[in-house]
């Protein structure tokens, strides 16, 4: 079972967790056992690093790394990327692809990123052996606690690049209000702009994959290239109005349903929290098997107009009562 906690429900793991070692209730022994026995494990996973406190942050981390059993999910973009190449692919007529639910997970210690020792200054041998040493070390070893230890205070939360963001997005939002008829159509409108931050990747790996046919490098400028850009603009446009395609490219149509509910319920404003809930969500609705998160977001995520839950196969509770009922089926 694959599970992601938003980070307001850290402290129901935590309640749970005391009482499972107190001995607790039916419920909480529930969860004890069910996290112990089950072959496939429970993942977790929570963005901490926004956390201002280092003591808090170092705590959340050893948290993690219990919860996780060592593994992560690829950041939001890669997995963007690696749907829209498998969507790619399998739209060429390739067969027999890997399925994005087996791509999407890594170590926990590269949650952050991947790094290795370059420019050592010794013979190319030797500097590939220390690579391979390196990674299998941070691949076996390393737990995000030390990680994080390591980093202390030179990585503080970015919260502010969020907050402009919100505010330049509720400002648009606001003096387009009245041209909104249906969340339907405020679906299509946001999945327009998604499609224009990501249509130029679309075309960089029909480029590659052009590349490694005729041998030759192509241009990813100039007009030509403007032009193939807009190409895929249009043509993912119209491949959104397809429900497979949804299904296909899921990370993207869940953030794109989320931004969506917010702008047409026009007495709401974006939170630069939000960023952060919505793309855990789309984390957890994709390839996760449940979703503990607050109720104004289990409540968005389960409305009957985006019932992302029921599309996606992917439970979602809130507060502890929820998370042990759905524990005990």
């Amino acid at each position: 079972m694959n599970s992601i906690i938003d980070r307001p429900c850290w402290n129901c793991t935590r309640l749970i967790d005391m009482a499972c070692a107190l001995g607790g209730g039916e419920g909480v022994i529930v969860f004890q056992r069910r996290r112990k026995s089950r072959d496939d494990r429970l993942r977790f996973g929570a963005n901490q690093v926004k956390q201002r406190d280092v003591n808090t942050r170092q705590a959340t981390a050893q948290l993690i790394d219990e919860l996780s059993l060592g593994v992560a999910l690829i950041p939001f973009d890669a997995r963007v990327i690696m749907e829209l190449q498998n969507f790619i692919y399998a739209s060429g007529g390739q067969r027999n692809l890997p399925r994005p639910q087996h791509l999407v997970w890594s170590k926990l210690s590269y949650v952050l990123g991947w790094a290795h020792p370059a420019q050592t200054g010794f013979d190319i041998a030797i500097e590939l052996a220390l690579q391979k040493a390196f990674f299998d070390h941070m691949w076996t070893i390393i737990p995000l606690a030390e990680m994080v230890a390591t980093i202390g205070d030179n990585m503080p939360p970015d919260g502010s690049r969020f907050q402009s963001l919100a505010a330049q997005l509720n400002t648009g939002n606001a003096q387009h209000a009245d041209e909104l008829r249906s969340y339907q159509q405020t679906y299509s409108i946001e999945i327009r702009g998604v499609i224009d931050l990501f249509a130029d990747e679309a075309a960089d790996i029909v480029r590659e994959i052009a590349e490694l046919a005729i041998r030759k490098p192509l241009p990813r400028e100039g007009d030509e290239w403007a032009a193939y850009v807009r190409e895929w603009k249009a043509f993912l446009n119209s491949a959104f109005k397809k429900e497979e395609v949804k299904d296909a490219l899921r990370t993207l149509h869940i953030n794109t349903c989320l931004h969506a509910a917010v702008r047409w319920n026009k007495g709401r404003q974006l939170e630069a929290n939000d960023f952060y809930d919505f793309h855990h969500a789309a984390a957890a609705l994709a390839y996760c098997d449940m979703f503990l998160t607050e109720r104004p977001l289990k409540a968005m995520l389960t409305a009957k107009n985006i019932a992302l839950d029921k599309r996606y196969s992917c439970e979602v509770a809130a507060g502890i009562p929820d998370i042990l009922d759905m524990l005990r089926r």
